[in-house]
């Protein structure tokens, strides 16, 4: 129910339509020819209250008395309203704020005539006098816009009624009956099109009347814009299409477009557009102004600045801020917004530049045309390194190229020129803890010839020499956006500025076994220069010392490149390869294999415990499964006996159940 709220003249003027009739000297209630329209654009048609004579043929009515409850069918009230007071409510401009109930003029931006119940408006309606002599196929059409921005959320619903001659009972049109033609709270978007063929009793008449009604919602009603009004012959027009963007330039998706360009954007029909309804971001420069011209259908957006290399730029059109120039509504704008984007001459960068100082490239989500020699190849991807470099110990000078199927594309030691968009890419995921190596994907290779050779950087003695105790002391929280980039003392950001570049790791020692992933840690060197080892020759982890000097050996590029080894064990050549992180570690690919000097490190023997003592160990038998061939259970029953010495108390790990590693 809508507040009702009504002054004295209102009041006065109220009586004087009840003592009068009708009112004909408050509206032109003559019968006019088809076709006929009104779109209530021109708001000196109303200029006072409940007085319609300035309207030819339209008149609007309060509806007091019509309905004895909330929330009636408007279908349902086919009685004359016509004795019910004459109304409109002239010249006002906010529908979120005006609360008097019945029929109202609104100079809002797309003016409109708009119903809305009350307590005393019960059935407002708006009734058009036509003139349907020597036509037939009666149709009617209009718009119901939701105008009511307010809290108020009722639900508003509308109907279509017609009869002929000035008296007696309306006729429902059931094609004509929108349940609900708002929304809300806080919403005025909705826009309900109607269309409606009358029944043929309309057809030939020399005063058929049509009514468009609404009744008097639980709580606060909503106000209900009747616009755009149609009356036709011969049946309904046909529809009008929407306006819509036929072209852009660039076009959506295009690349290599030059940073001083324009935007230009033609519609299917001529339409009004302001800059607003226009708004173009790009991914490095921003949101950008811009200077609008054109005229009918084709318009230009001439930015104020202009874009820069190898970004991303995004062009949205606001459906709503389109609207076709035809009197045929609706529809009047756009059916959804058209957004398109387009990528801007690469970048012409180097390897060090794109990585930066730091464990995120600095041009992140930028297109870049870089050259570089291949150094490593895999199938979905490779490895290229500048030949130069920057000198900076901060800065890689190496990255990796990622595209399905690139590897058969190039070969070690060539020249390439790569095109492409930089990314950090994060193993497992945004939500995984995995820090990210920065990529080039989508590339465009263009292969040279043979390059210039690329130096190995020597970890250890006689080159980088990694920490050999802190990971990382200074950041507060995510490493790859607090604290400082020091590679010199920290060795997640040493390893971060060795980013794939092509490495070689001198006199290798195992500090631990080849694990089943064929992963290897060792030291350089030796071990020269390492922390605490223990008496077999591997390295104490303490409270303040993480090892970052063990180096991760990986064979994914070259398979079996790591043999089985064993702590202490060296091997007969340096360990060269390109640097690569994943399970949260970074990991030396290598690029040849290794081959392994045995140092004859035996299995652990306990001594025998004696007759007073109690013996008690545990044991990882390393997902034991019912399933596993007698041998396993063989060897780790030796183990137990001959290297264990049978303790009294064995405390078994990863043992499986009897459906070994099903998951049940």
């Amino acid at each position: 129910m809508r507040r009702f709220v009504l002054a004295a003249t209102t009041l006065v003027c109220a009586l004087v339509v009840l003592i009068g009739g009708a009112g004909s000297a408050s509206a032109d209630t003559v019968a006019q020819p088809l076709p006929f329209s009104q779109d209530w654009t021109n708001i000196g048609l109303v200029t006072t209250d409940d007085s319609w004579a300035g309207v030819p043929g339209v008149i609007g009515y309060r509806g007091d008395g019509l309905t004895a409850a909330n929330d009636v069918d408007p279908q349902t009230v086919t009685a004359d309203g016509s004795t019910t007071p004459v109304d409109v409510n002239a010249n006002q401009v906010n529908p979120n704020t005006f609360t008097t109930g019945g029929v109202t003029e609104f100079h809002i931006t797309n003016p409109t005539v708009a119903l809305t119940g009350s307590g005393t408006a019960d059935a407002p309606h708006i009734v058009l006098n036509l003139d349907t002599t020597g036509t037939t196929g009666i149709a009617v059409s209009y718009a119901l816009r939701d105008i009511d921005g307010s809290t108020d959320n009722a639900a508003q619903q509308v109907a279509l009624q017609f009869r002929v001659g000035s008296s007696g009972s309306f006729t429902n049109v059931a094609s004509g009956y929108v349940a609900d033609a708002t929304t809300g709270p806080s919403l005025a978007t909705q826009v309900t099109p109607v269309t409606a063929t009358l029944p043929t009793a309309a057809d030939n008449q020399p005063l058929v009347q049509v009514r468009v009604i609404t009744t008097n919602a639980t709580g606060n009603d909503e106000w209900v814009g009747v616009d755009d009004i149609s009356v036709v012959a011969g049946g309904p027009p046909p529809p009008d299409a929407a306006p819509s963007v036929t072209s852009t330039t660039p076009t959506s998706g295009a690349t290599e477009v030059t940073t001083s360009s324009n935007v230009g954007i033609t519609f299917s029909e001529p339409v009004t557009v302001a800059n607003a309804t226009f708004a173009i971001s790009c991914a490095s420069s921003g949101a950008h102004t811009f200077v609008l011209s054109g005229a009918s259908a084709a318009y230009t957006l001439d930015p104020n600045t202009d874009f820069v290399a190898g970004e991303t730029c995004t062009v949205a059109v606001d459906d709503h801020g389109v609207r076709d120039v035809d009197s045929v509504d609706p529809p009047d704008t756009m059916g959804a917004d058209h957004v398109f984007s387009f990528t801007t001459v690469a970048l012409a960068a180097r390897i060090f530049q794109i990585q930066g100082g730091a464990h995120l490239s600095p041009l992140n989500g930028r297109v870049v045309s870089v050259p570089g020699v291949v150094t490593a190849v895999r199938p979905s991807s490779f490895t290229m390194q500048d030949a130069d470099g920057d000198g900076s110990i901060a800065t890689s000078d190496a990255i990796l190229v990622f595209r399905s199927g690139i590897g058969a594309t190039v070969t070690v030691g060539q020249a390439v020129l790569v095109s492409g968009r930089v990314t950090e890419f994060r193993p497992g995921g945004a939500a995984s803890a995995n820090l990210t190596t920065t990529e080039i994907v989508s590339p465009t290779v263009t292969p040279g010839g043979p390059g210039a050779a690329i130096a190995q950087t020597v970890l250890g003695v006689g080159g980088r020499t990694p920490p050999t105790s802190v990971i990382d002391d200074d950041a507060t929280g995510n490493v790859e956006t607090s604290g400082s980039f020091d590679p010199a003392t920290d060795g997640i950001d040493f390893y971060e500025s060795l980013e794939a570049m092509l490495l070689r790791v001198n006199d290798p020692v195992a500090v631990g076994p080849t694990n089943d992933f064929g992963e290897l840690w060792v030291l350089a060197d030796n071990g020269a220069g390492a922390g605490v080892r223990t008496v077999r020759q591997g390295i104490v982890i303490g409270p303040t010392d993480f090892n970052p000097e063990r180096i991760q050996l990986e064979d994914d590029i070259v398979p079996e490149a790591t043999p089985d080894a064993n702590v202490s064990d060296r091997f007969t050549t340096a360990a060269v390869g390109v640097l690569d992180y994943n399970f949260g570690n970074f990991e030396l690919q290598l690029t040849s294999a290794l081959t392994r000097i045995d140092s004859g490190l035996q299995r652990e023997v306990t001594r025998a415990h004696g007759p007073t003592e109690l013996a008690i160990a545990t044991f990882n038998v390393e997902n034991l499964s019912p399933l596993d061939p007698p041998g396993k259970f063989a060897e780790l029953a030796g183990l137990i006996v001959d290297n264990l010495r049978a303790p009294d108390i064995l405390a078994l790990e990863e043992v499986q159940d009897n459906d070994g590693p099903t998951n049940s």
